[in-house]
């Protein structure tokens, strides 16, 4: 295993419950890490423009499972994904909150937006989508720090 900062996709009232507790609902997930595939599959270079790129990645994976955008980043302990390995696509063991760095939210207003994103099958399918495009381009997450209550 790999000890890396991974964003991992979740419901806001699993993370926060996460929160509360300190520990996982769960104890393992995907999430979405900087890659060499990821990196290859979507010619970056530049770390923090991987760093977004990672970010939006998760945020579309948290639409369409549950319907917002909630992306937590945390130091995780990974394994790869080959199935979506090149959206970085890593499994974690989900540590303690304190491992945590910050929370990523949907702003209050896209909410309507983003649950429309449901709809689409994979990640894969959902990526080349015309309104998942809309989504990344026309809104944005919401950092917080994981001390701020969500």
């Amino acid at each position: 295993m790999v000890h890396t900062l991974v964003r991992i996709p979740m419901s806001v009232t699993q993370a926060m419950a996460w929160q509360a507790d300190g520990r996982p609902v769960g104890s393992r997930s995907t999430g979405y890490a900087i890659t060499p595939e990821l990196l290859a599959a979507f010619d970056l270079s530049d770390l923090d423009e991987a760093e977004e790129v990672s970010r939006e990645i998760a945020g579309i994976a948290g639409a369409l499972a549950h319907g917002e955008r909630c992306v937590v980043v945390a130091e995780c302990d990974t394994l790869p994904v080959p199935d979506e390995a090149e959206f970085g696509a890593v499994s974690v063991e989900l540590p303690d909150w304190s491992r945590v760095l910050a929370v990523f939210l949907d702003e209050p207003d896209d909410g309507p937006v983003v649950a429309g994103l449901a709809s689409a099958a994979t990640l894969s399918q959902a990526w080349e989508l015309p309104q998942v495009q809309d989504v990344i381009a026309g809104t944005h997450l919401l950092w917080h720090g994981p001390t701020e209550r969500l």
